[in-house]
């Protein structure tokens, strides 16, 4: 089965070229090529093309994409985390906190942002009268849940008015709901900066923005292919950790937001798990 963008609904030789091509790219090999007169059952719908003849074809589609797995064709192109020099010692002289609800995935998202913190010249805290940044890492799970950071906001809005240039910072699920960010522009202004699950590694670039243009600042990516290695990580526990091995689901559960806050599976290379 493969989705595709602009693939005729109708059995033709542009719509076997156009798979081709696609195939080529997918794969990354040039020597694919399917021939549509040796396809004998083609079944197209929507955006799909699938193939329910035609063992040889299959056959040989499958060992492609085994072949292009094997040697790394259908791993991206990796992305490192690296603290570029105009935000080295942003955090020189200041402090943060980092307050973690929800799952394991947000415990493991926390420590990243620890990790970078550490990084970037921030000294860690443990209670809000000390912060310079205040971390939420937040989770959307149960309404109750979004309920207890709506409160925590609303008691920070005193800590605020008394220290202007305290930052205050939502992240995680929560965000990534459009009803959430309404809701935060709206009615929780004292918020600075509201980024989601994605983007984490850009946290320097946000709050270089928001010193510079003093207006609450918003980066929320609705899904992404990307992950970024070699993030600074500072370990909670001295025994025990969370190590991501993938991000996000396909399976679209009724009774589960997942695929909507973490975007849909990506994978990381395997070399990269056994390293972290």
């Amino acid at each position: 089965l493969f989705y595709l963008s602009d693939l005729q609904k109708k059995r033709d030789t542009k719509g076997f070229n156009i798979l081709n091509k696609e195939l080529k790219k997918f794969l990354k090999d040039e020597s694919v090529e399917l021939d549509y007169k040796t396809v004998p059952n083609v079944h197209y719908d929507k955006n799909r093309i699938i193939f329910t003849g035609g063992g040889s074809v299959g056959y040989s589609l499958l060992r492609h994409i085994r072949n292009a797995f094997a040697h790394g064709g259908l791993i991206k192109e990796k992305n490192v985390f690296v603290i570029e020099d105009k935000y080295q010692g942003l955090g020189l002289n200041k402090t943060y906190m980092v307050k973690t609800y929800g799952c394991q995935g947000n415990i493991a998202d926390s420590e990243k942002i620890v990790g970078i913190m550490d990084e970037l010249g921030f000294k860690q805290v443990y209670t809000e009268v000390e912060a310079d940044v205040i971390y939420f890492n937040t989770c959307a799970i149960r309404e109750n849940a979004e309920n207890r950071i709506y409160g925590e906001l609303g008691r920070l809005k005193g800590l605020k008015t008394k220290n202007p240039n305290l930052l205050i910072c939502l992240c995680g699920c929560m965000p990534q709901e459009e009803v959430t960010i309404d809701l935060l522009r709206d009615k929780y202004t004292q918020v600075d900066i509201i980024f989601g699950t994605h983007n984490i590694y850009k946290f320097a670039e946000l709050i270089t923005t928001r010193f510079e243009s003093d207006r609450m600042v918003i980066d929320i990516w609705k899904d992404t292919d990307k992950i970024v290695e070699d993030l600074p990580n500072e370990r909670k526990f001295a025994f025990k950790t969370g190590v991501n091995i993938m991000f996000g689901c396909n399976n679209f559960c009724s009774y589960c937001i997942v695929p909507y806050v973490r975007g849909r599976e990506r994978s990381r290379n395997p070399e990269d798990i056994v390293k972290e």
